[in-house]
Parts: C-alpha cells; sequence; structure tokens
C-alpha cells in the first residue's frame, strides 16, 4: 500500500515534477495488478477459509525497482524513464507469478476436501 499511496501521490503532485513524472499508464499498471492480486486473495479466503501468502523473488525484485522508480522521481533523475518499463515488465511477471500460485492453491484446496 506505501508504494501504491506513492505512485498516486507524485501522479497527483506532478506539477511538482515538470521534468519527470509518471504517466497515467505505469500508475494504473502498477494499481491493477495489486488490485487484481487482493481481489484473487478475497476469492481464494472465501472459497478456502484459509489464506497464506508470502513473498517470492519476483515479487520483491518487483518492490525494489518500483522504489526505484519513485526514487529516481524525487531526485529528479532524467533517465529513471528507463526503470519504469523495467519495473513494468517484472510487475507483469509477479503478477502471473502470484496468480498462478493461487490458482494452485485453490486446486490444492479443492484436492484436499475430496
Amino acid at each position: 500500500m506505501l508504494l501504491i499511496s506513492a505512485f498516486v501521490c507524485l501522479y497527483i503532485k506532478r506539477a511538482s515534477f515538470p521534468d519527470i513524472h509518471f504517466p497515467l499508464w505505469f500508475v494504473l499498471a502498477i494499481i491493477s495488478r495489486d488490485v487484481i492480486l487482493l481481489l484473487g486473495a478475497g476469492i481464494i479466503q472465501i472459497l478456502t477459509g484459509k489464506l497464506e501468502i508470502e513473498a517470492n523473488r519476483s515479487g520483491k525484485l518487483t518492490a525494489f525497482l518500483q522504489i526505484v522508480c519513485v526514487l529516481g522521481v524525487l531526485l529528479k533523475l532524467t533517465f529513471t524513464f528507463v526503470f519504469w518499463y523495467v519495473a513494468l515488465v517484472a510487475t507483469f511477471i509477479s503478477g502471473v507469478v502470484y496468480i498462478m500460485e493461487g490458482i494452485k492453491a485453490l486446486n490444492e484446496s479443492s484436492l484436499s476436501s475430496h
């Protein structure tokens, strides 16, 4: 939630950073991944009655790259846009990995209930 807040605040205050600021598509992509993961977690909780979430390497790498993006804007580094694309790819990959883990958890739960 802290990173989402940072992206939203920096987007809203983009006038304070006229040389370098997050484009809307980037902020929406970051938020969309987290919303999808939260919805998935809620569905797993409702269907299985339990929810065990562990951070994985792709999620940690994504968080690191997103932090680099926030720092790049705060420090007004003109080349920070390069990190946006790297972070976007990492965000997509980690989202897919978490979704696959969620599907696996649902499948295991349905197998153990039989």
